[in-house]
């Protein structure tokens, strides 16, 4: 069997995509007996020779085309104003579907793979994986230009795929509930969380950090924790936002109006590395997102050790984890102030109950991504 997965993202990215597509990468390493071809951009981290080469798995790299459009753009701030109208550049250096469906032919290749929500349309079989439907869960997060383009675009790909594979039981019920897809062709496949033993490496210092990572999206919800913040008992914790977005100048206005301005700290967009030693050296991980179909940094921030507070919307209440704890709704500052002064006083959980949890490994994630490969390939989803 042969799978081509189409990772062409612009290098340097470290979304959710991103980092789903990592995932695969490392689930295609413990999966020997099925060839993997990865569709990536120059430049892309899959390329940088961080892991041994694996005998199964290949490369077809493609120029960025849009690189250097981009450029331009800025320029001219180009970019800014189709944002502002609710355009989107699409995904770099396409080729035609046409091309890139002979290309794949002539390679052998039995499933196309798509992470990414804006894929190609190819007579070859397809696995679509659309990672959330918030354009129309929080439509007014959205312009509608971009609305009409996700609703159109993600309906045809979902629909004309051979199967659908989702993140979370929510996820599911929102592709069969808006676009009234057959249930039996959709299938979840629970991100999983890393082995436990990287922790052993990590640092166990006293920290005073407590890390948001998440760009600043209305939905992400910065705003309760920084409202949550002006009610610590414990005014030595400082709080980390990492990414960036069109929501960055509300929220320093907001924490300076909170008087917690010196407590509240704007790392910018970062790289994976730098993200990673966050993880590692805060004292606990706050998500405090209105909508999510999952969560990365949840799974991160678990596989290293860390206590996580998240709020409770359907697929964080899915996830079972002894230092995943829920505090409630995602607006409540009140109860987030207290659970972060409750939780960050606790004493740590023994390892020996840290495996009572629900959330597969890398292992069980490979084992039922190709299970799905083998259903996709036989042309019947049930």
């Amino acid at each position: 069997m042969k799978i081509a997965i189409d990772a062409r993202i612009t290098p340097g990215d470290v979304g959710g995509v991103a980092t789903y597509i990592h995932l695969l990468h490392s689930a295609a390493r413990v999966l020997p007996k099925i060839e993997f071809v990865f569709l990536v951009l120059a430049g892309s981290e899959l390329l940088s020779g961080k892991e041994e080469k694996c005998e199964n798995i290949s490369y077809i790299v493609f120029r960025n085309k849009v690189k250097s459009l981009q450029k331009k753009l800025l320029k001219f701030r180009t970019l800014e104003k189709l944002a502002r109208l609710g355009y989107q550049l699409l995904s770099p250096s396409r080729l035609s579907d046409s091309r890139l469906e002979k290309m794949l032919m002539s390679l052998g290749v039995d499933i196309l793979h798509c992470p990414i929500q804006d894929s190609p349309m190819l007579r070859i079989p397809t696995i679509y994986h659309p990672h959330d439907l918030q354009h129309l869960a929080m439509p007014n997060n959205f312009h509608w230009i971009t609305r009409r383009y996700r609703e159109r675009r993600w309906r045809r790909l979902a629909s004309e795929a051979r199967l659908v594979i989702v993140g979370s039981d929510f996820a599911k019920n929102e592709v069969i509930g808006f676009w009234k897809i057959d249930p039996m062709k959709v299938k979840v496949l629970a991100a999983p969380i890393r082995d436990s033993l990287e922790r052993n490496s990590l640092t166990t210092q006293p920290s005073e950090i407590v890390l948001y990572p998440a760009n600043l999206y209305p939905h992400k919800n910065h705003e309760t924790i920084i409202r949550a913040c002006s009610l610590l008992k414990n005014k030595k914790l400082k709080f980390v936002f990492t990414g960036s977005g069109p929501r960055e100048t509300h929220l320093r206005k907001l924490a300076a109006e909170l008087g917690v301005q010196d407590r509240i700290l704007f790392s910018g967009p970062i790289e994976i590395q730098a993200l990673v030693d966050l993880v590692n050296s805060c004292l606990l991980v706050v998500v405090s997102s209105q909508y999510e179909a999952g969560s990365f940094p949840i799974l991160e921030a678990l596989s290293r050790g860390k206590k996580v507070l998240a709020s409770a919307i359907e697929p964080f209440l899915e996830l079972r984890h002894p230092l995943l704890q829920i505090y409630g709704d995602p607006l409540d500052a009140r109860s987030l102030a207290l659970s972060i002064d409750r939780y960050s006083h606790e004493p740590s959980i023994r390892e020996s109950v840290l495996a009572d949890t629900n959330i597969p490994d890398l292992n069980l994630f490979a084992k039922n991504l190709s299970i799905f490969y083998e259903i996709c390939l036989a042309g019947d989803p049930t």
